[in-house]
């Protein structure tokens, strides 16, 4: 439960995606600044989120959806998102943030020399 309660910050709200290092740039932002925004687009009820469930906060990808999405709706012309609001449940053993850190990695590279070094 504890790796739980760290990894869980780390975590996207909308997507379930990780969020980026703090060496990165890209900031991230309060679901609570937006709730109403996330509601409309998303469909995402962020007002009673327990955070020992939900992440906290979303990420520049979402938020750049969001902004995309209100500013289509001012203007009067449908926008169609393509993110999938990632379902949080209560934590378990079978638990998805758990798994996150094994399955978000990206897997190593196998290089190939482009010289046979045995043919010489």
């Amino acid at each position: 439960m504890e790796f739980h309660n760290q990894q869980l910050p780390k975590h996207c709200r909308v997507c379930g995606r990780r969020l980026c290092k703090a060496k990165s740039r890209a900031p991230v932002f309060h679901c609570c600044d937006h709730s109403s925004d996330l509601l409309t687009t998303f469909g995402v009820d962020v007002t009673g989120d327990d955070q020992h469930v939900f992440p906290l906060k979303f990420c520049n990808p979402c938020y750049a959806t969001l902004n995309k999405d209100k500013t289509a709706r001012k203007n009067g012309i449908p926008h169609m998102h393509t993110v999938i609001p990632f379902t949080w449940t209560e934590h378990t053993t079978d638990c998805t943030v758990r798994k996150s850190k094994s399955l978000l990695t990206k897997p190593k590279s196998h290089v190939t020399p482009s010289v046979d070094l045995f043919a010489l």
